[in-house]
């Protein structure tokens, strides 16, 4: 699945959307997709992301993309799906996580877990 991400985006997937246990697969899973979209040292410095104790992590948006495109497997399609659902199920979905919800756990074409 092609996927286009916010800086925003990037940022809750990779902190508060996957889950921080699970089976040995999931967490392979997890794995992979944090080392997929995580910002780098490199974005770090190239965007001026900074990290504010009680109001979270900015950066610089006249320097940074709209979007960064990233390409997603099926199982790591349904797995970032059924995080989602499973937030939303506990009433943990925020406001910063409507964006992946939408693009993930509601949007026509997402696989369902098999």
């Amino acid at each position: 699945m092609q996927t286009k991400f916010t800086m925003k985006d990037r940022i809750i997937l990779t902190t508060s959307a996957l889950p921080v246990q699970g089976s040995f697969t999931d967490m392979i899973l997890r794995d992979d997709i944090i080392q997929k979209v995580r910002v780098t040292q490199e974005e770090v410095t190239l965007y001026q992301v900074t990290t504010h104790p009680g109001t979270g992590v900015k950066w610089e948006e006249e320097l940074t993309p709209e979007s960064f495109d990233y390409e997603f497997t099926p199982a790591e399609v349904v797995y970032i799906a059924n995080s989602l659902k499973k937030m939303d199920k506990e009433q943990k979905i925020s406001p910063d996580h409507i964006g992946l919800y939408k693009m993930f756990a509601v949007a026509p074409g997402v696989p369902e877990n098999k």
